[in-house]
C-alpha cells in the first residue's frame, strides 16, 4: 500500500504492537513518546544493534572461490 506522491505509509500498527505488546507501555505513556524516545526504549530493552556492512566485491570473489557452483 502506497501513500501519497509513492511513499509508504508509516507502520503504524507495527510501531503500536511493539510499545503496547512488546514492551507494555499503557496507551498513555506511548502516545507522549517521540519516535526518538521509543526508539531508545526499544535499543534499552534489546540492546543497540549496528547495521553490518555488506560483504565487498573481494570478500564476494573470495567466497566464489572457496565455494564454488556445483555441476548444474
Amino acid at each position: 500500500m502506497r501513500g501519497r506522491r509513492g511513499r509508504r505509509p508509516f507502520p503504524w500498527q507495527d510501531v503500536m504492537a511493539v510499545g503496547f505488546g512488546v514492551l507494555g507501555l499503557e496507551p498513555r505513556a506511548f502516545w507522549s513518546l517521540t519516535l526518538a524516545e521509543l526508539d531508545a526504549a526499544v535499543r534499552g530493552r534489546f540492546g543497540a544493534t549496528r547495521a553490518e556492512e555488506p560483504p565487498s566485491r573481494s570478500d564476494l570473489s573470495d567466497l566464489q572461490d572457496r565455494y564454488p557452483d556445483g555441476p548444474e
